[in-house]
């Protein structure tokens, strides 16, 4: 069982605030494994303890450090950032011969008369000034001064601990406009809660850089520590499917088991062919994903899914009954259905708990042939 990050001890502060902060990081992690479950040039999100993420590309990695400030201690200057910036410079010193980059994420603005603002994305570059002062403060000489800041970028106008939840939901709907707030705002918990598990396992940034050049040169049990902490493409696929994948679509893949089904038995005793077998198998690992969904989150009455499934059940078993006199009912049943539920799917789905997605209440139908509630026309079946 993952460790309750709610346990963990943190560098400063103590109670609510500090669980707020600590959450804070998560959330802003959370649009990079979006990116990531996507296919967007990320391969992983990598999550220490306090303040650190890292984000694994095809081509570089990026060290993030995040800092929190209240708005009433006003915008940000060099010196309020002196400790993110400190924090990111013992990471370029393990790496800098790597592809790495670095970057300080800042909740609210920067002051706009500070030398910091030389840091900001989109700014024409950095001058004597700022790097006199940031090769002070870390005790360093210029020309390791100049090299560190150019790899530097500071990113502040971070949402608020208060709002950032719904600007990151605000992102998610983008990928994904057919999902209700509700749905969206329980994947983004999921996420949340996934992050915020792999943040409060060991800490592993001491051996990053050896992972980066060389991961398999690593002990097996150093190694591990990494992956409990990283998460993959995969991994946040699974997370966040429902977002990134767009209509429930067809998988190219088989949904199929070894054994024969009930689905499967009842479709081929009412005379269906190979490829309905197989379409009929992966709207139902479908449906399936949909349903599995929507209990975890607990976003629903099961009373509302129970409805829906009673309507397809009679629809479903009349459109059966039309074709029961045919030596092979099935597949004229099947045409049925898909010629029909989209005209039908507003009433047959009318909470919306498959989309009103014609494909996804084939797919449900399905399951309750799996359960014997929908019959292919057979007598056999």
């Amino acid at each position: 069982m993952a460790p309750d990050p709610l346990g963990v001890s943190p560098p400063d502060d103590t109670g609510t605030e500090t669980f707020r902060r600590y959450r804070y990081q998560a959330h802003v992690a959370i649009p990079f494994c979006l990116r990531c479950a996507a296919g967007e040039n990320i391969l992983s999100v990598i999550m220490e303890h306090f303040e650190d993420v890292v984000v694994q590309y095809e081509d570089s990695w990026l060290f993030i450090q995040i800092k929190t400030r209240n708005a009433n201690r006003g915008p940000w200057r060099l010196s309020d950032a002196m400790g993110g910036i400190s924090s990111l410079h013992r990471v370029y010193r393990e790496t800098a011969n790597l592809s790495a980059r670095y970057s300080l994420f800042l909740e609210g603005p920067v002051d706009p008369s500070d030398v910091l603002q030389e840091l900001v994305p989109e700014k024409s570059g950095f001058g004597e000034r700022l790097r006199n002062s940031v090769a002070r403060n870390l005790d360093i000489d210029d020309a390791e001064c100049e090299s560190f800041l150019e790899a530097v970028t500071v990113r502040p106008e971070q949402p608020p601990r208060d709002h950032i939840e719904s600007r990151n939901i605000e992102i998610m709907g983008a990928y994904a406009p057919r999902l209700s707030h509700q749905e969206l705002q329980a994947v983004h918990q999921h996420v949340a809660n996934e992050l915020l598990a792999a943040m409060a396992r060991e800490r592993i940034m001491a051996v990053m850089p050896r992972y980066i050049e060389d991961p398999d040169a690593l002990e097996r049990d150093t190694r591990s520590k990494v992956e409990a902490k990283r998460l993959t493409g995969g991994a946040l696929r699974e997370l966040m499917g429902s977002v990134v994948r767009g209509s429930y679509l067809l998988h190219a893949g088989d949904a199929g088991t070894a054994t024969m089904t009930q689905l499967e038995q009842k479709l081929l005793a009412g005379g269906a062919d190979a490829s309905t077998l197989k379409s009929a198998k992966i709207l139902r690992a479908n449906a399936t994903t949909r349903e599995f969904e929507l209990l975890s989150a607990t976003l629903y009455d099961t009373g509302e899914i129970e409805d829906v499934l009673q309507r397809l059940e009679v629809f479903a078993n009349a459109a059966v009954s039309k074709h029961g006199a045919e030596a092979a009912p099935a597949p004229q049943a099947w045409s049925d259905l898909v010629l029909n539920l989209p005209a039908h799917a507003d009433v047959l789905d009318p909470n919306r708990i498959y989309h009103r997605d014609p494909m996804l209440l084939l797919g449900a139908i399905c399951g309750m042939s799996d359960e014997c509630q929908v019959q292919w026309g057979s007598a056999v079946a």
